[in-house]
């Protein structure tokens, strides 16, 4: 949250951390509108694979019957932080805005995360690192800059009484500051070319989330994040609905007057195939694919695990991106067990958020119950901190603090780092793989942070 943004509710106090405390019950999920995914175009289902021809002509399709000619396109596709295999998409998007549209520029939604490199741009678009414009000729690939002023829109306000309203009255006395990369408000059309995956925030990824806060700053990330985190990211995540985060986001969305399209895609196992692919208006679209990432990227198992091993992936550079190697898992873990993010290289825990370090992991009680205290910190770290932690207990008359279940790191942070962030360190060198994934109890998560893990009895339930 900005130094302004956080000034102006210095004196202001969200109902939901008084909630929180009382066990007030929790905002309405609503089912996804009747009508809402059909009205995108599919192709492609669960379970099933794309093959290039078939991606290449859905893509064709639909942007030939777009209005696209003379008309200036921004593009708006993930940052390495997510699976998906947009070589084999871009190219086709590339020959259909060809001759037509005036100008494209890609711009890689980054959210707060640091800026890609030309290397790994390279490896997300499949071109040659520091000239994208040698496989994408025409087009111009930049890097949402969400820390310079100058180049972010302001789009105005969305009230506190709206913002209680879509909040099932979590947040009160609670504005909303809405901005955006200036490209995006002032490009004729906005093209999302983007995955869905279970989201530990909004319920699934995707869609108008690309905007916010995928191209947004700090008012609108801080205030949906903490939202979600007072839902609690054990509820949301992968919760098939317009759970308050999305309504935050679609509303948010609906003050920019571009015209908005979008192509969400449900990525195979792996991130190198694509299991469906949908196209229409952001909300339409991800609607179609939330759906089918339901089937694709949960997994429920049996039993719970007294031992959780996440071997997350090199794409995940610090833990403030790698921690969904935890939110993906602690739900199958045992109360009282652990959750080992396992990623050896990741050395540090958020250069992009050096805040972290002074409020360390905590769970959600930590924090609602000494407000006062934590009220001034930037309400998405704060969030990020309860995401990695879990349920939890906290007495603000003995400082004691109860955790569901207990987290560690084994990376290259120090010991005595992750014991400034309240965490435990284990060595990775320690971790016998062999073992680990003949033990019973344990569960060992290769690529960790995409997919979901549920109960099996949560799904019988449903």
């Amino acid at each position: 949250m900005s130094q302004s943004s956080t000034a102006s509710r210095s004196d202001t106090t969200s109902r939901a951390s008084a909630s929180a405390q009382d066990g007030a019950a929790q905002p309405t999920i609503h089912p996804i509108p009747e009508g809402l995914a059909e009205r995108a175009a599919q192709i492609g289902g669960a379970g099933g694979i794309l093959t290039q021809e078939q991606i290449d002509a859905f893509v064709a399709d639909q942007l030939a019957a777009s209005d696209l000619d003379g008309r200036s396109v921004c593009l708006i596709i993930p940052d390495g932080t997510r699976s998906v295999p947009l070589p084999r998409v871009l190219p086709a998007i590339h020959r259909a805005l060809a001759g037509r549209a005036r100008s494209v520029t890609v711009l890689i939604a980054l959210g707060t995360h640091a800026a890609m490199s030309d290397e790994a741009i390279g490896r997300l678009l499949g071109s040659e690192p520091g000239h994208p414009e040698r496989t994408y000729p025409g087009w111009e690939v930049v890097n949402h800059a969400w820390h310079d002023e100058s180049q972010i829109a302001d789009l105005g306000e969305i009230p506190a009484e709206r913002i209680s309203e879509l909040t099932g009255g979590l947040l009160e006395d609670t504005p909303m500051r809405v901005q955006i990369n200036r490209l995006v408000v002032e490009s004729d059309v906005d093209l999302i070319v983007g995955p869905v995956f279970p989201h530990e925030v909004v319920g699934f990824s995707g869609g108008n989330k690309y905007f916010f806060p995928g191209c947004s700053v700090h008012d609108v990330i801080d205030i949906s994040h903490w939202v979600g985190a007072l839902i609690t990211a054990s509820r949301i995540i992968g919760t098939l609905g317009i759970t308050p985060v999305r309504q935050l986001v679609d509303a948010a969305s609906d003050l920019i007057e571009t015209e908005k399209l979008c192509f969400a895609m449900d990525v195979a196992e792996g991130g190198a195939d694509l299991g469906a692919m949908s196209f229409g208006d952001p909300q339409a679209a991800w609607a179609a694919m939330a759906k089918i990432s339901a089937r694709t990227h949960i997994t429920y198992v049996e039993k719970p695990y007294r031992r959780i091993v996440a071997i997350v992936p090199e794409m995940y550079e610090d833990i403030w991106t790698g921690a969904k190697g935890f939110y993906k898992s602690e739900p199958v873990c045992a109360d009282g067990g652990e959750v080992i993010i396992y990623a050896p290289h990741i050395t540090e825990v958020a250069g992009m958020h050096p805040g972290l370090r002074d409020i360390g992991y905590h769970n959600i009680e930590y924090f609602t119950k000494q407000w006062d205290r934590f009220k001034d910190h930037p309400w998405g770290e704060l969030a990020h901190s309860t995401h990695v932690t879990g349920l939890g207990t906290y007495d603000p008359e003995t400082g004691e603090e109860r955790n569901r279940v207990r987290r560690a790191f084994a990376t290259s942070i120090p010991p005595e780092v992750c014991a400034e962030y309240a965490v435990e360190y284990v060595d990775p060198e320690s971790l016998d793989f062999e073992a680990l994934r003949a033990d019973p109890d344990t569960l060992v998560i290769d690529h960790a942070g995409e997919v979901l893990f549920r109960l099996a009895s949560e799904r019988d339930g449903q």
